[in-house]
């Protein structure tokens, strides 16, 4: 027989008994063997022998699991003999080879950002939809008017608005279009959706140290200062011209007649364009402006006859000062005013009486529209779904409020005192005048009594006695009664 030679198998090779026997263990299939070893050993699964760690290493795709086998990592299935990567809209937690999981089972209609995901909170709901997150049908819903729709992975509670829309919270799906759309600076946090200075509903009351321009904006009161000067100055500019023009009259008033009449009536014509002017941003706010409209608007705010926002009042009482204490001042020093000119025309002689009931005239025809507008404001309220209640015209009243029911008395004194009342007694001086005021112009100047009406009267024809409540009831559906009226009334 022939004698054993007796060794040791290189690395990779093995025998069991000569040395001269020793065979190449096949790598192709993962085997492997030490120096000296008498058989080949196999690597697990998905494994090959790394000659240079000198142990079995995992594929490069596979990573080793607890029981130290290989397998595919989180985010990955096996397909054939390599991990790949779950496609989108799927998602694998933990190791293994089983398949990735659907996004669609757990959340209806999301997808994933990339391929791979390795957690359930990787679906996500795609741009133009949001996760409504119902414990039951729980899916991704198109998103309404108003919310972003180039935001990828929002739920319910992060909804991304759009410049110039307002919620109530987060839970909210009454998505709403904002009445002052700079004021709504959009975004995905119910505290952030408002501009600087702004807050409360639809972002339309302003925080302390803030008050509102004729633009329903919130400026701070350091900038208020400048628009209270622009309206100072407006109204030195009108008092000069009738300060001048009652001057110029008292010293010619035969030779300068009629220019005194032309201008006085011009003066009229003005004022009361710029009254429905300034009462626009007020009466139609989803109108967006042109910015030298609105710097032209905001410097003749003084037409308004508005003391509160003339002179920013709301810099004064930190904050207190609502609609409500608007209406009240603007109006009860009117009827103040007008109850004073009847006292001190009382017993005076008829020419003395005449200039006062003229001058009564003349102060319910510049505040009709600014009181009329304010009255009509007071009535229409706001309900959200988070069951509040407050007035459009201002956001900071509850409609629930304890003092509403005073103010809703208080609105129809207005309504039968400014629109109904004054148009009626225009309507009942001129008819019962009206057999003079037809007279030819000449005849009805001569007739002092008659002209202690003359406002209503004199700058139109005879045969148009009655114009003056047409262009009455104009101012008033130019100003208070389109304030009522809905975005949507508008073609």
């Amino acid at each position: 027989t022939t004698d054993t030679v007796c060794g040791t198998c290189t690395k990779g090779s093995a025998s069991a008994g000569d040395m001269r026997n020793c065979t190449l263990c096949d790598v192709k299939v993962g085997e492997y063997a030490a120096p000296g070893s008498g058989y080949c050993s196999v690597c697990p699964q998905h494994a090959v022998f790394d000659d240079i760690l000198d142990r079995c290493d995992c594929f490069d795709t596979f990573t080793r699991g607890d029981d130290n086998k290989c397998t595919c990592p989180a985010g990955m299935t096996l397909d054939g003999e390599e991990c790949v990567l779950c496609e989108k809209a799927k998602f694998k937690i933990n190791l293994g080879v089983e398949s990735c999981e659907l996004c669609e089972d757990l959340l209806k209609g999301s997808i994933t950002e990339k391929e791979g995901s390795t957690t359930n909170s990787s679906c996500i709901c795609p741009a133009g939809t949001f996760d409504n997150l119902k414990k039951e049908d729980r899916r991704c819903e198109i998103v309404d008017e108003g919310v972003s729709e180039i935001v990828e992975g929002m739920t319910l509670e992060s909804l991304s608005l759009e410049l110039g829309f307002w919620r109530t919270d987060k839970n909210s799906l009454d998505i709403r279009q904002c009445p002052v759309e700079p004021a709504c600076v959009g975004g995905n946090s119910t505290d952030g959706y408002c501009r600087d200075g702004h807050e409360g509903p639809y972002c339309d009351v302003c925080r302390n140290g803030y008050t509102r321009d004729a633009f329903r904006l919130c400026q701070s009161c350091g900038e208020s200062a400048v628009s209270v000067f622009v309206s100072l100055a407006v109204i030195t500019v009108c008092l000069a011209i009738v300060f001048y023009a009652r001057r110029l009259a008292k010293n010619n008033i035969r030779e300068n007649k009629g220019l005194i009449k032309r201008l006085k009536n011009g003066a009229k014509i003005l004022f009361s364009a710029c009254q429905i002017v300034v009462s626009l941003p007020a009466v139609v706010p989803d109108v967006i402006f042109p910015e030298t409209f609105e710097q032209f608007v905001g410097a003749l705010q003084v037409f308004n006859l508005d003391l509160s926002q003339i002179f920013a009042i709301g810099c004064f009482t930190g904050g207190l000062f609502n609609f409500y204490y608007q209406v009240l001042l603007t109006s009860l020093l009117v009827i103040v005013a007008l109850a004073a000119l009847y006292l001190m025309g009382r017993g005076r002689v008829e020419e003395i009486r005449e200039q006062y009931s003229n001058a009564a005239l003349a102060l319910t025809y510049l505040t009709l529209p600014t009181i009329s507008t304010m009255a009509f404001r007071l009535w229409p309220c706001d309900n959200f779904d988070n069951e509040k209640t407050y007035l459009k015209a201002d956001y900071s009243i509850d409609c629930n409020g304890a003092s509403r029911p005073y103010f809703v008395a208080y609105y129809i004194f207005l309504i039968l005192f400014f629109p109904v009342g004054v148009s009626s007694l225009y309507s009942l001086l001129l008819w019962r005048n009206k057999a003079n005021i037809t007279k030819p112009i000449q005849a009805r100047e001569e007739d002092h009594k008659l002209m202690a009406i003359g406002f209503l009267f004199d700058a139109y024809k005879p045969k148009y006695w009655f114009w003056e409540l047409v262009e009455t009831v104009r101012r008033l559906l130019m100003t208070g009664v389109l304030c009522i009226l809905t975005k949507d009334s508008f073609v």
